[in-house]
């Protein structure tokens, strides 16, 4: 993935925030993380040399809570997860329904070819993602777990031990300021309580040390969850779509950070 494709789905996911969300004031201690999946195609003009890009967002989300296991709905009633990527790939999973519902002609799925020796009708042949297109999920923030396992730069180490040394002397004059090299990842191991840098665990999402066992989470890390939502449409779509799976393209893997957009 190019860096003007990049900049080009972080723009095209921003922008639709901008224009779709209702511009309102927010305390300055408010925050939360944006998530979009992001549709990239490219058509070859007339001309073999130019080429005409479209970036277009289908499904987004934002949010940063999960249900602790008391709070559980055996019927399915209650959202565990509601980090935005959660909630993003939710939403996309309904495009894709609906998509396969009314099949609409600007669908940027087409039909898969098949054998000519082969009678099947309209509703049997399965369908796949046009050559042209590319998905690509945005994400605001390092995405919980392994995907936030990331060093630091020297400017950014410096910044925080300049900001540290001026609350220091503030405080407490002598203490000596120590700096941390390395970021924790924003999650827990699934089977400890304590934070790890250590790439391939897998974890539960982070929470506050005071938080009882009963109100804890259950909700994998969103780096875990995206590593297994490689293929994007579930098991439903899975079986009226051809073998190759409707999946994220691109590196780093498939998603456009904006810390990494601009690092």
């Amino acid at each position: 993935m190019s860096a003007t494709t990049e900049d080009g789905v972080a723009a095209a996911a921003l922008a639709w925030f901008r224009k779709t969300i209702p511009d309102k004031k927010h305390a300055l201690n408010e925050h939360t993380i944006f998530s979009a999946i992001v549709l990239h195609e490219t058509q070859i003009g007339d001309d073999a040399d130019a080429t005409h890009e479209r970036f277009q967002v289908l499904s987004a989300g934002t949010g940063t809570k999960c249900v602790g296991v008391s709070g559980l709905c055996r019927d399915g009633f209650v959202v565990a997860d509601s980090h935005a990527e959660a909630v993003c790939r939710r939403s996309f999973l309904r495009y894709l329904y609906q998509d396969q519902k009314h099949m609409p002609p600007d669908s940027i799925f087409e039909f898969a070819p098949v054998d000519s020796t082969t009678l099947v009708g309209p509703l049997q042949r399965r369908r796949r993602l046009k050559p042209s297109c590319r998905l690509y999920m945005y994400i605001s923030e390092a995405p919980c777990g392994d995907g936030a396992l990331y060093d630091l730069t020297d400017t950014t180490l410096e910044v925080i031990h300049e900001s540290k040394l001026k609350k220091q002397k503030l405080d407490h004059p002598n203490d000596e300021v120590v700096t941390v090299p390395r970021r924790t990842t924003g999650a827990k191991q699934a089977d400890s309580t304590a934070h790890s840098n250590a790439i391939g665990v897998a974890r539960v999402k982070s929470g506050r040390s005071d938080i009882l066992p009963a109100n804890r989470t259950l909700s994998m890390s969103c780096s875990d969850k995206l590593c297994r939502w490689v293929v994007l449409s579930g098991v439903v779509v899975s079986q009226v779509q051809d073998a190759d799976p409707t999946s994220f393209r691109g590196s780093c893997p498939c998603i456009v950070c904006s810390y990494i957009v601009r690092s």
